[in-house]
């Protein structure tokens, strides 16, 4: 039987613990986030409140066949958050942490408001 995996798309804030960068860049700017992150390009991140749903999710795929679960990791940071992202992602089982660039057809932008109009 063929059928779609499952996609669901994930924030970084919630599959990773970013509060110490947050405060970072609170505290000194984009430029001295984007250091920080740089700097701990080759560091895994603190699993944040999502990272053991998206585990046990991801658990659902066997190893060789092709995914159930696939996971989207959705973010509006910059491209050092997305290297260190993806260098240590949940446990793939044979699923994959994909992003945007993967996809046949780019995601849609989610309004931030009802206010919004497409």
């Amino acid at each position: 039987m063929a059928f779609k995996p499952l996609t669901i798309g994930i924030s970084t804030s919630a599959l990773f613990d970013l509060r110490e960068e947050h405060a970072t860049y609170v505290e000194g700017g984009i430029d001295a986030y984007r250091r920080l992150q740089f700097e701990r390009r080759r560091d895994p991140m603190k699993p944040g409140t999502a990272f053991q749903v998206v585990e046990k999710l991801l658990s659902i795929n066997a190893p060789g066949e092709k995914p159930r679960v696939e996971i989207a990791l959705i973010s509006r940071n910059n491209i050092e958050t997305g290297i260190r992202a993806r260098a240590h992602p949940p446990d793939m089982r044979g699923g994959d942490v994909g992003d945007h660039r993967r996809r046949a057809t780019p995601p849609r932008r989610i309004p931030r408001s009802k206010d919004h109009r497409p």
